[in-house]
């Protein structure tokens, strides 16, 4: 009930428009990436009206990093989830789309082209 309130008041304060936004942004990480890093709706694309001040636009590196090694941190399981290494698991996702070179409006179109967990194929292909 506490996070549907302040979903709500966020909801409001920044006009993001209906809430199923931000569920889709749960399913979709890009969708939210999206967003964080433009502060606008990804509805209207660059004409959208964005959310003040537009000096808070977050990095694409830091919503990478905020996707992967620091949401490990977040779960205590940094040592072994997060980032590439030798020793981790092998859970990572190939994308049809490179995050840092497609435009800033197109980053909720991205969508995995194979995913591995445990070094094993579950989705997809190489």
């Amino acid at each position: 009930k506490e996070v549907v309130e302040r979903v709500l008041l966020l909801r409001k304060k920044y006009h993001l428009g209906p809430i199923r936004i931000v569920w889709y942004m749960a399913a979709n990480p890009w969708y939210g990436m999206q967003i964080g890093h433009n502060r606008q709706p990804v509805e209207g694309g660059p004409d959208a009206r964005y959310a003040k001040p537009r000096s808070e636009r977050i990095r694409l590196d830091t919503l990478v990093d905020g996707y992967t090694i620091n949401g490990a941190y977040q779960l205590g399981r940094s040592e072994e989830l997060g980032s590439i290494e030798v020793g981790k698991q092998a859970d990572l996702v190939v994308l049809n789309q490179n995050l840092f070179k497609v435009n800033r409006y197109e980053i909720h179109k991205t969508r995995p082209v194979a995913v591995m967990m445990n070094g094993r194929l579950v989705h997809g292909e190489f």
